[in-house]
């Protein structure tokens, strides 16, 4: 019985290394996407390990797709990026259903999934109050958008890059100018899709 039970554990082990390693090698054949590049449908179906007010999930791109996403690259140790939390908090809650606020932990920030997940359930640290989605050990966005300084932020619309901005262009004037665009897009698409329809 007990070799049962150790077969069973290697084999679930084996499973899991080999789903990681699969991971791993789908990311490093991603390229960086530019500005007005179009994401690879990895980008949207990948499941990350995410952390909402302390409480861990896995969550995928696909299920905000059609939102205005502002990702949001930052470490725990840089004040500049945590001082704007509430401003993204107030964008996010200023157009709900149409922008979704994600919170970028990259790998080599010297923070962990556990270290953060820590720190949410201690209540220390001054950013474990956002009812943002943070990303933890993130590898997929830093190789999708490379970048060398925190805070960095990336806006992505209809299925690709629309903006690569730093802090003093994420405003919700701008915010709101991208989503009126975006609406005035799907409108358009709307009428096209009703006109291709009648001539069937």
């Amino acid at each position: 019985m007990m070799i049962k039970k150790i077969c069973f554990f290697l084999m679930v082990l084996f499973g899991t290394v080999n789903s990681l390693s699969a991971q791993v090698a789908q990311i490093d054949s991603i390229a960086p996407v530019p500005v007005g590049g179009e994401l690879p449908k990895l980008f949207w179906d990948y499941r990350h390990t995410v952390l909402e007010r302390g409480v861990p999930r896995e969550y995928s791109l696909s299920s905000d797709r059609g939102k205005l996403i502002i990702i949001d690259f930052w470490a725990s140790w840089c004040a500049s990026c945590i001082k704007r939390f509430p401003k993204l908090e107030e964008i996010e809650k200023a157009f709900p259903g149409k922008v979704k606020v994600l919170l970028v932990n990259s790998v080599g920030t010297g923070d962990s999934y556990d270290s953060l997940l820590s720190r949410f359930r201690s209540g220390s640290g001054s950013f474990t109050s956002t009812p943002l989605t943070v990303v933890t050990e993130d590898r997929l966005f830093l190789k999708v958008f490379p970048h060398r300084a925190l805070p960095h932020y990336v806006w992505i619309a209809d299925g690709g890059v629309r903006a690569v901005t730093t802090a003093e262009l994420l405003t919700k004037e701008n915010v709101a100018l991208l989503i009126g665009h975006m609406d005035e897009l799907d409108g358009r698409r709307k009428k096209l899709e009703a006109l291709r329809t009648r001539k069937k």
